[in-house]
């Protein structure tokens, strides 16, 4: 424990908040019918009554490509002591286990402090937050190598926990795979754009004074989602005493109603954010500051003919930038969750996401106006996902957009600020309370 507090100190912080039962400590060990140190499972029966140690890990004995193993379960440490035994001392090996009291057993079996100190075996808590955290700090092993996750199926007896970690893992090591194929392809084009932005960053000044300064303010967050065209209008009639923002690609579909954002924020990188243009009427953009990303396009900042703010973002040069002279975000895998977290650092009170669908239902996944809403879109098996709504109509998505929809459900969970989804049929989005249009009205959302 003592080693798990030094190097493994989030697990070490959840073992000792968690009740571990002394008494299951004592009677929940025992040696089975085959003389194995064993955990009982119920009254007569243990985790290797049907299957023993041997050969429940044999597989996880045989050599892998991988550089780094994910072991969601760890029993008395059977399958743990295995997959250390059989891999060099380069190789990462991460451990969740949901069980507090399985946990203290399976430390109190083998002498781990080599590992932990060795920094080949990390000990992780069942937390959503820390496990995502660990996996964005696995991205050398998924450039350039494997990452494999082994369930440990006899811990499957104990609870259903065991698969939701598992299926949680997964999903993690989807959104690191959209985030590292990114960076592989378009790392260089991103640094050139900061590298040509810099001049212009450095005279448009800085956003760091904003920190706090929405205190008390409740927002709108706007999306690029099909449900933005039924609820556009509506706002535009009710806009309230809300601030509005949205990301740079959705003003053309706002403009087709009259409703004009406070601000609005541009994050990327491509060439493509240069035919937002092409249904824009400029002169309605004059007054509205534009928040861009050092790493978009020079061309599309220089012909905005609004205000302009610069914002550092995480990765590249923006990396080595002092965090006392700007602010430096993390923008995530869209331009809600980077607005999101900016008004968060405003020091916003409550926010409503209006077209955030990460779905469509039919032949158009934007709002009419955006630059991708006018293409009228065939179901492709390999690149779309087949899902049902709340209100148990298909509907359609992406990998790239289910990872987005996670992420978001995540940092609002994390910020603990009151937030409504304006739900308009696409996914439920965890940490906001979905509502209606007539909720809104009623409550003065």
């Amino acid at each position: 424990l003592g080693a798990l507090e030094k190097y493994n100190p989030y697990c070490f912080g959840w073992l000792s908040r968690s009740p571990v039962s002394k008494r299951a400590l004592a009677t929940k060990g025992f040696r089975n019918r085959r003389g194995v140190l064993d955990w009982r499972v119920s009254p007569g029966r243990g985790l290797f009554d049907a299957i023993s140690p041997a050969a429940a890990y044999k597989a996880w004995t045989r050599k892998s490509d991988a550089s780094a193993t994910v072991i969601i379960g760890c029993n008395l440490g059977y399958g743990i002591n295995q997959v250390l035994a059989h891999t060099p001392k380069t190789h990462k090996v991460i451990v969740v286990e949901p069980i507090a009291d399985l946990l203290m057993t399976c430390l109190s079996q083998t002498d781990y402090r080599l590992f932990l100190r060795q920094k080949k075996l990390f000990f992780l808590p069942p937390d959503r937050h820390i496990l995502r955290e660990a996996a964005g700090h696995m991205d050398l092993h998924y450039l350039f190598g494997k990452i494999r996750i082994l369930p440990d199926f006899p811990s499957y007896q104990l609870g259903p926990e065991y698969a939701h970690w598992t299926d949680e893992w997964k999903r993690l090591l989807e959104d690191l795979s959209c985030d590292m194929n990114t960076v592989r392809q378009q790392q260089g084009t991103m640094i050139e754009n900061e590298l040509k932005n810099f001049a212009r960053a450095r005279k448009d000044g800085c956003l760091l004074s904003l920190g706090g300064q929405a205190m008390g303010i409740s927002a709108v967050v706007l999306g690029a989602g099909p449900s933005l065209d039924t609820f556009g209008p509506l706002l535009a009639r009710n806009r309230g005493n809300s601030l509005y923002a949205c990301g740079f690609q959705v003003l053309p579909g706002l403009q087709r109603y009259g409703l004009k954002p406070d601000l609005c924020m541009a994050i990327d990188y491509t060439k493509n954010m240069e035919q937002v243009y092409e249904g824009l009427d400029r002169k309605w953009v004059e007054d509205i500051p534009l928040i861009y990303s050092c790493k978009v396009q020079p061309s599309v900042v220089e012909a905005y003919p609004g205000p302009t703010l610069p914002l550092w973002t995480s990765g590249g040069i923006g990396t080595n930038i002092p965090r006392h002279l700007e602010l430096v975000l993390s923008t995530g895998k869209g331009v809600g969750t980077a607005l999101v977290r900016f008004l968060v650092w405003c020091g916003i009170k409550r926010l409503l996401l209006v077209g955030h669908d990460f779905a469509w239902p039919a032949d158009r996944s934007h709002v009419e106006g955006h630059p991708s809403g006018k293409t009228s879109l065939t179901l492709d098996p390999e690149r779309h996902e087949t899902l049902k709504n709340r209100e148990g109509k298909t509907i359609f998505s992406t990998l790239a957009y289910l990872a987005a929809q996670r992420e978001l459900g995540d940092e609002l969970e994390r910020s603990g600020v009151s937030t409504f989804n304006l739900y308009g049929g696409g996914l439920v989005i965890r940490g906001a309370e979905a509502v209606s249009w007539k909720t809104v009205m009623e409550k003065g959302l």
